[in-house]
């Protein structure tokens, strides 16, 4: 048994959510492996089984801070179960695929679940997967603009050719770590 050293003085709860089959696992998958692998098995409830696919450590400001991303499970049966994995979120990735509109669609679902959990405001990223099938996409840039209203920052990725993929982590890890800074509730 192997187990994985951390140095950070700092955890952040990144929670990855949206319907079945939008491609959560396989995102966390390359960030991890930095490789693609197709046709991974569903997540039952909540992908947290493995450490090392849910903790990604970085630097900022020279402080080292991990994230445990937790991939949640679409299905409904689950629904219990995630509403508890809820506490201590610290930020949000709501997921969908670009060639799917009713994954697009179902945000506010999703949205009206956490918010009836936290009630607490987070970072919250909305990003497109699947760009490498962009040439079947459903959920036009004009829809997603009009969904999001500049509130939230969007991302498109592909977990396939690994565009973007390390960004948004990056990014919404340096969000909350200077949101958590500027209120002083971790330094």
């Amino acid at each position: 048994m192997s187990f994985l050293k951390l140095e950070s003085k700092y955890f952040f709860k990144i929670i990855l959510f949206g319907n079945p089959s939008v491609g959560k696992t396989t995102l966390i998958r390359r960030l991890e492996t930095h490789k693609f692998k197709s046709n991974l098995p569903k997540t039952i409830g909540v992908n947290f089984a493995n450490v090392t696919h849910i903790i990604k450590e970085y630097y900022i400001d020279n402080i080292p801070i991990s994230i445990l991303i937790w991939d949640f499970s679409g299905e409904d049966r689950f629904l219990p179960y995630f509403r508890m994995w809820l506490r201590g979120t610290t930020g949000g990735i709501f997921l969908f695929d670009i060639t799917n509109k009713s994954s697009f669609d179902s945000f506010d679902y999703w949205w009206n679940i956490i918010r009836s959990e936290i009630n607490y405001d987070f970072p919250l990223y909305f990003v497109g997967s699947k760009l490498d099938l962009s040439e079947n996409r459903k959920v036009s840039t004009s829809m997603i603009k009009q969904k999001i209203d500049n509130i939230y920052p969007y991302f498109e990725c592909s977990s396939k050719s690994g565009e973007n993929v390390e960004k948004i982590f990056e990014k919404i890890s340096i969000e909350i770590f200077t949101l958590r800074k500027k209120f002083k509730s971790i330094i």
